[in-house]
């Protein structure tokens, strides 16, 4: 059987090479976001009995986040209803570090609702 070789990739990005660096964060990646006032924090207590709940306001509107357990995914998962119990979006849950948002409302909400995994809280963050 023929050795494969597998070709070696440089993009030339530097600033992805250096370490304790995020590719658009210019400061370390241990310093944490600063405190915005305009975040409402929801603390997350999954249980095995039951689905997680809370009220948001997204928008300047009330909506209904219900977080699930997919067993055949093995992770949560979002599931945002307006006070007609429409469904409005249902997407799979992906945390944040505590250095950068990932926004689990994006091209949807302008009002992000971030899942933070260091600090086990859902951070609804208001536009200023």
């Amino acid at each position: 059987m023929p050795t494969q070789i597998i070709p070696q990739w440089d993009d030339g990005v530097t600033e992805w090479d250096q370490p304790d660096t995020f590719w658009d964060v210019s400061r370390p990646v241990v310093a944490p976001l600063p405190v915005n006032p305009n975040t409402t924090y929801v603390a997350f207590n999954p249980s095995n009995s039951s689905n997680f709940q809370f009220q948001a306001t997204l928008d300047g509107n009330n909506y209904i986040v219900i977080v699930t357990w997919n067993l055949f995914g093995e992770r949560y998962y979002i599931n945002i209803y307006d006070t007609s119990q429409n469904l409005i979006l249902a997407t799979a849950m992906v945390g944040s570090p505590n250095f950068y948002n990932i926004s689990l409302t994006a091209g949807i909400f302008t009002t992000q609702l971030v899942w933070r995994v260091g600090s086990g809280n859902f951070e609804i963050i208001q536009p200023n």
